[in-house]
């Protein structure tokens, strides 16, 4: 019966993890369309062989002003956003 079926995903050979629906779907959450600053460090601070993948990103056409002004301060201020 359907109250008989449940999703999991596969933890070891013949071994499963059942999930709710809503840990499923706080798996996947929805997209903002922002980033989320939690700190700002010198540039120096950060060992480029800690770096496994870096993000060039871009605005979009509404963010190009105020992306443009915090570029510009963290070239300044020689700092990073962690995000």
């Amino acid at each position: 019966t359907k109250e008989n079926i449940v999703k999991g995903v596969l933890h070891e050979k013949d071994r499963y993890v059942v999930l709710s629906e809503e840990e499923i779907r706080s798996a996947h959450p929805k997209s903002t369309q922002t980033i989320d600053i939690f700190a700002f460090v010198d540039s120096q601070q950060i060992p480029l062989q800690n770096i496994d993948t870096p993000y060039f990103l871009t605005p979009d056409k509404r963010g190009e002003k105020v992306y443009a002004l915090l570029r510009e301060t963290l070239v300044d201020t020689q700092k990073v956003a962690l995000a």
